[in-house]
């Protein structure tokens, strides 16, 4: 039985060499990003998946949310009553995600996520921004069904410097909105948020 063993560790040493270098069967195809603005949740979630954004799920805490912004490699930037914001790139862009609480202070025990948006300013070519939009277009679309409400100017208006598109959906526990707009020659501004009504938004009442 043992007299074998060096031929079959020649086997497995070729078969070793055949097998493209770092393949899994469980290895994610690259997306640019794109899976973690998507249904990427932190490790230990055990809620679903579609109510939230770029791993941060409604009733999350503030704290929570700074942990995932750091692990995600977004900065803290000027916090406001009942807001979180950050920057840093966000599939490959420069953008600003502005996160929404129950309580005027994120910090406090009690407070619960209730809105994420995420903003990119985009120069260039308008296919960039087009590309983007229909990505999080169809995310959104993935998750709810078809848009409520639906807007899409001409691309020679958005080239132009006037046009944009816009798509509104709702879910069963979210609300979310999609905008793009041009702001002047090769200037783009991207939108997607996403907040849950059954939250309440008492910044509105005070």
């Amino acid at each position: 039985m043992f007299a074998h063993s060096p031929a079959c560790f020649q086997i497995l040493f070729v078969i070793a060499l055949l097998l493209p270098v770092g393949a899994t069967a469980q290895t994610p195809s690259d997306d640019g990003g794109f899976a973690s603005v998507g249904d990427f949740p932190w490790v230990g979630w055990h809620g679903p998946l579609s109510d939230g954004l770029h791993g941060l799920r409604f009733g999350t805490t503030g704290f929570m949310v700074n942990r995932v912004m750091r692990e995600k490699g977004l900065e803290p930037s000027n916090a406001r009553p009942y807001t979180l914001r950050f920057g840093g790139k966000v599939l490959g862009e420069q953008a600003e995600l502005l996160v929404s609480f129950t309580t005027a202070k994120p910090s406090a025990p009690n407070t619960q996520l209730r809105a994420v948006q995420i903003r990119w300013v985009l120069r260039g070519l308008l296919a960039r921004s087009l590309d983007l939009f229909g990505r999080l277009d169809s995310m959104l679309s993935d998750r709810y069904g078809t848009a409520v409400h639906s807007r899409q100017d001409a691309v020679a208006d958005l080239e132009a410097g006037s046009g944009n598109y816009q798509r509104l959906y709702y879910g069963p526990e979210a609300t979310a909105w999609l905008e793009l707009a041009a702001q002047g020659h090769l200037q783009y501004a991207l939108l997607i948020r996403i907040e849950c009504p059954q939250l309440p938004d008492s910044s509105k009442s005070n």
